[in-house]
C-alpha cells in the first residue's frame, strides 16, 4: 500500500533526473561558483558535512568517473 504516489519508484526517477542541471544552475544563479574547489574544498566556506561539502564530493566523483572513462591521450 502508497500512501503518497509520488513516492513511487518511477516518479522518483522522473524527478531526480534533472538534478545536476538544477544544482548548477543555482549555484550559477547565488555567484557560489567555486566556493568548494581546490584549496578551499573542507576550509571554512565548505565545512565538511554542509550542503555545499557534500554537493562539491559528489561533483568530483562524477568527475574522477569521467576522467577514468576518457581515452588516453599519447
Amino acid at each position: 500500500m502508497l500512501l503518497n504516489k509520488s513516492l513511487t519508484t518511477n516518479n522518483m526517477a522522473k524527478k531526480s533526473k534533472d538534478w545536476i542541471q538544477k544544482a548548477t544552475k543555482a549555484i550559477e544563479a547565488r555567484g557560489t561558483k567555486g566556493v568548494c574547489t581546490g584549496d578551499k574544498y573542507g576550509g571554512p566556506t565548505c565545512p565538511p558535512g554542509s550542503r555545499r561539502h557534500n554537493l562539491a564530493t559528489t561533483f568530483r566523483g562524477i568527475a574522477k568517473k569521467r576522467k577514468s572513462k576518457s581515452p588516453k591521450k599519447v
